[in-house]
């Protein structure tokens, strides 16, 4: 057993390939799948070889995983269709630096050796290998608002649903995505029942809240241009997409509201495209 764990001939993918061939048959049977990305850790205790920090003094290793869900209604887990390992190999480089001094560091590490560069290229490498006719929407949480993933995913006619930040800019010193909402005329969308959420790890940004209901209003933009910011690893001057805000226009006093912003690629004209975003 350890000699089989223990052959290097072999890899996660290695092992993986057949499941993740079988998903792709399941993906092709109608419809459009949506593909999701998110990381999660692998943590180990004792003293293990290849691993890295995943936090304090905890070591293991980071999994970003591509899955396919079906495309009704019922969100039916189809399979991993992708897989990226990675291990923090020096957690510490950046402590003690100046802020300056990080985005200096940042600059010097190439594209390809950033941790970030798992959204643009396991996205890619799951796109190519689809079989042909079969149509994907990939869809990605904050930590993608980046605008290497943003462009890359867009010259490469991936569709996707990023979530993102109402603060980005669309140029250097220019207007923000938030900007470009406001002007936008906002309509009722749909009530929904929040669910009860203790105290999480990211602290001030999503606080502990009780379930309520909530009345929700949606507005989106027309197609937006996105320059390439001044430090982005990418030769794009450009990109375009469309932006979708649902939101609490009037929240209860004193909580926390609802406040979502969605970058797409798909071409948003009416209500029914923004809702078909936003699902």
């Amino acid at each position: 057993l350890y000699r089989w764990f223990g052959n290097e001939a072999f890899g996660a993918l290695d092992i993986l390939r057949p499941h993740v061939e079988l998903t792709r048959q399941r993906a092709a049977t109608g419809g459009t799948v949506r593909v999701v990305y998110d990381t999660t850790d692998f943590a180990f205790k004792g003293d293990r070889e290849e691993l890295g920090v995943i936090e304090g003094s905890v070591q293991g290793f980071f999994a970003h995983v591509a899955l396919a869900v079906g495309p009704d209604d019922k969100r039916e887990p189809l399979g991993v269709l992708g897989l990226h390992t990675y291990v923090n190999q020096d957690p510490i480089s950046r402590r003690g630096l100046t802020r300056s001094q990080q985005r200096k560091l940042c600059r010097q590490t190439p594209r390809e050796s950033k941790t970030s560069h798992r959204w643009e290229g396991l996205a890619l490498n799951v796109a190519r290998e689809l079989p042909d006719g079969l149509e994907a929407i990939h869809i990605m949480d904050q930590e993608a608002d980046d605008f290497v993933v943003l462009a890359t995913l867009r010259e490469n006619d991936v569709r996707f649903v990023v979530r993102g930040s109402q603060t980005r800019r669309l140029a250097d010193k220019g207007p923000t995505i938030e900007d470009a909402l406001s002007k936008e005329p906002q309509t009722l969308f749909r009530d929904v029942h929040l669910e009860h959420r203790q105290k999480t790890k990211a602290g001030a940004r999503y606080r502990a809240r009780d379930s309520r209901p909530a009345e929700l209003s949606i507005r989106w933009t027309q197609q937006l241009a996105m320059k390439r910011p001044e430090d982005a690893q990418c030769s794009t001057k450009s990109t375009t997409l469309y932006a979708v805000q649902v939101f609490e226009a009037n929240p209860p006093e004193g909580v926390q509201a609802v406040d979502w912003t969605l970058l797409t690629s798909e071409p948003i004209y009416s209500l029914d495209d923004a809702a078909r975003v936003v699902e």
